[in-house]
């Protein structure tokens, strides 16, 4: 999904830290620092008000314990008072790490929509946004690097902040929805924020309008398995194999890739992955469409499962995006009365993607509905570099 124009206010927070704190940030759990997050999460009015963010000392205070990023975003917006969806994305560490990956180039906020199972995601640096203020020298008496030589990063610690409107950053349909949303830098992915659009903080809802657009929806067909099976060639495959990952106990999704590829002539890309998520009326295979069933190639199957990829790579800031639809036979009921669908998938990525030329590495992301996965990593490569190529 390709975004819309966006503007962003950029601002460089930069702490001096004492001896004790100078290298890299502390070690903390993942359950500490999403309870960090939420203290750090603004009340939904106050998005709309600007003022000083950067000076908030939470995030000084998790500026030296966390290196990655961190967005924050309101949990829910009223159409009917609001025109844009403001966020707050925080690029945080020390400057020896905040050195090894470039927000502004690889930096990308996803949106998903699990009610429609839509992706949305685009660079939170435009090109066109303002540039971050010059990186002044916390320590300026420190030694001069070798002629030649880069210098040296400071010590101490930054954290680098980006105002973004969401809804035009990623062209986000402005009407009744809910998203998650999360940033990503390469191998990087930040905490999920869910945020609610709503037409106002008490609109009336008609009982008869929801219950006609549920039975139109029911009418709607699953599409055919993408990439479509193939006689004669072991992927793609919809069932298990050895090298499939195991389901995720609960709800979820779970991929696996190879973690080196050599670019040789022919290679391949294998993604495997298993799933157990909810599926939606417009999932299901309906028995009684025979000729829809008969031409998609969906005799025998129950639902199809449609997944988002998305993959960042190192060699380039554009991210590729690519869906794949997995027929599934295995269905249940969850605790909520929501019908699971459970099953597994193997696809040469290379059958619907265009193949790297140059050794590099990709990370690759899954998203279903609520689900989340990854990164998988994949590094390519080139055996032309090795003596005597």
């Amino acid at each position: 999904m390709r975004a819309r124009k966006a503007t962003a206010l950029v601002v460089l927070l930069l702490v001096v830290a004492g001896p004790d704190l100078i290298g890299q940030p502390e070690e903390t759990s993942e359950e500490g620092i999403e309870m960090e997050i939420e203290k750090l999460r603004l009340s939904d009015e106050e998005f709309w008000k600007g003022g000083d963010r950067y000076l908030d000392p939470v995030v000084e205070r998790l500026g030296v314990r966390h290196f990655g990023v961190v967005i924050d975003a309101p949990r829910l917006v009223p159409l009917a008072d609001h025109k844009t969806l403001p966020a707050f994305l925080y690029y945080m560490g020390s400057h020896r790490q905040v050195g090894t990956r470039d927000f502004k180039s690889h930096g990308i906020v996803v949106a998903v929509d699990p009610d429609a199972n839509r992706l949305y995601f685009a660079h939170a640096a435009r090109p066109d946004n303002p540039g971050e203020p010059r990186r002044r020298d916390d320590r300026p008496d420190r030694e001069a690097a070798p002629p030649g030589e880069p210098p040296a990063p400071p010590d101490g610690f930054s954290t680098s902040i980006y105002e973004v409107d969401l809804a035009a950053l990623l062209g986000l349909p402005w009407r009744p929805a809910e998203y998650l949303v999360n940033p990503i830098l390469l191998d990087m992915p930040g905490n999920r924020v869910r945020t609610r659009l709503v037409l106002s903080r008490a609109s009336y809802e008609d009982p008869e309008v929801t219950k006609f657009l549920a039975a139109e929806r029911a009418k709607l067909d699953p599409p055919a398995p993408n990439p479509p099976p193939a006689e004669g060639r072991p992927l793609p495959r919809y069932s298990r194999a050895n090298d499939t990952p195991p389901r995720p106990e609960g709800l979820g999704l779970a991929l696996s890739a190879p973690r080196v590829v050599a670019l040789d002539p022919g290679f391949a890309v294998p993604l495997e992955g298993a799933f157990r998520v909810p599926v939606m009326p417009e999932d299901l295979v309906k028995p009684e469409h025979v000729e829809h069933n008969r031409r998609a190639g969906l005799q025998g199957a129950k639902a199809v499962v449609t997944i988002s990829l998305l993959i960042t790579c190192s060699a380039s800031p554009a991210p590729i995006p690519a869906r794949i639809s997995v027929p599934v036979t295995e269905l249940a009921e969850g605790p909520d009365g929501k019908t699971i669908a459970a099953g597994e998938f193997a696809v040469d990525l290379l059958s619907f993607l265009d193949a790297p030329e140059r050794a590099q590495t990709w990370f690759v992301y899954g998203f279903c509905r609520e689900a989340f996965a990854g990164p998988a990593p994949v590094g390519f490569a080139d055996r032309a570099a090795l003596p005597g190529r």
